[in-house]
């Protein structure tokens, strides 16, 4: 009896020395998502975690929402009286309200699919002293409701050397080139070493992602431990296009870090240069033609644009079979089949694929 108390004991001391991890979940509006967001934070197996909500000045029902959680120690929840900005509420949770060694942010919006998501994490940290851990995701569509599958066949533990070489690159039917925001777990003091979240631009997740990178080793979890949700309202779909396009002043950014840590430049270079194809793809090109429209014009000034960026950018994307097939499939899932069918016909691949 007594030798099981002292296992018992030592259980619980184990337990309490797990280092501590901050679920991290900026809020502004999103009453009816949020809670499933919490909820999913909260049935993590984890034991020693704090979910701290930071409500940039909702005028929703997200304050009666904070009721419901009172009770539960390991929420703590912060308002800020006047809408200060994704970036500074970002900030705040990270620099003034986290406590724990390494932390995650939950976007309002998603969810983390899987219970044992933060323990396979810190896991995985834990024992090949990585910077930060990816996961795969899933992707739900709504309204319809579909949910894809973008989980990467990748290895478990990633240096700056695999990314150099291969981020940005297709790898089944996905972008190597995952999100931190929502579907990471990372070392917090070294998050803010990087100056994560400093820079009020477009894209400030990923340039912290992108540092981890290049300046640490990293971990990547298979299946879809998380799940992000693209709605009418998601931040990505909806920003104006003078706010997407100070995204790029990140990357500057980024190449700046990478030769600091003396890395090869032409290496580096290459590197950001898939990063930009990717951020041009996912969100520059959509805000463009979402504000611009689709013709001829458009495509001109586009391309002048992109040309002052970047000239590699605009035959990259701009002139990718990938990249016309997605916009075909958004201005109308009619036109997308033909595309799909006349593209394999003229390549011998299917449209997305890289060549050979």
């Amino acid at each position: 009896m007594a030798g099981s108390r002292r296992i018992d004991a030592l259980r619980g001391r184990r337990a309490v020395t797990k280092p501590k991890v901050s679920i991290l979940v900026p809020t502004h509006n999103r009453a009816p998502l949020l809670r499933q967001a919490l909820e999913s934070a909260l049935a993590q197996d984890y034991e020693n975690l704090e979910v701290v909500v930071s409500d940039n000045a909702s005028t929703d029902g997200t304050v009666s929402l904070r009721e419901r959680y009172a009770s539960d120690p390991r929420v703590q929840w912060r308002r800020n009286p006047a809408d200060i900005g994704v970036s500074a509420n970002w900030r705040k949770l990270l620099y003034e309200f986290a406590s724990g060694e390494y932390a995650k942010i939950l976007c309002d919006d998603d969810y983390i699919a899987e219970k044992d998501h933060v323990s396979k994490a810190v896991r995985l940290i834990e024992a090949n002293a990585l910077g930060l851990v990816f996961s795969g995701t899933g992707i739900l569509r709504e309204p319809e409701g579909r949910l894809f599958d973008f989980t990467l066949d990748v290895p478990a533990v990633l240096s700056p050397r695999w990314w150099l070489e291969n981020l940005g690159r297709r790898n089944r039917f996905a972008c190597i080139f995952p999100n931190l925001a929502t579907n990471a777990v990372f070392h917090a003091e070294t998050a803010r070493r990087y100056g994560a979240f400093e820079n009020s631009v477009f894209g400030m997740d990923y340039e912290l992602a992108l540092k981890f990178m290049l300046g640490s080793r990293t971990g990547y979890i298979g299946g879809m431990q998380c799940v992000e949700r693209e709605h009418p309202a998601h931040d990505g779909g909806i920003a104006r296009l003078n706010v997407v396009m100070t995204g790029f002043v990140a990357f500057q950014r980024v190449r700046e870090f990478g030769l600091s840590l003396g890395l090869d430049p032409a290496a580096v270079d290459r590197f950001v240069h898939r990063a930009m194809v990717v951020f041009v793809e996912s969100f520059a090109l959509r805000a463009w033609f979402r504000e611009n429209g689709f013709g001829p014009r458009s495509w001109l000034a586009l391309r002048r644009s992109l040309a002052g960026i970047d000239r590699r950018l605009v035959g990259k994307t701009l002139f990718s079979p990938r990249v016309i097939g997605k916009l075909a499939l958004e201005r109308s899932p009619r036109i997308y089949p033909k595309a799909r069918m006349i593209y394999r016909l003229a390549t011998g691949r299917p449209l997305g694929a890289p060549a050979a």
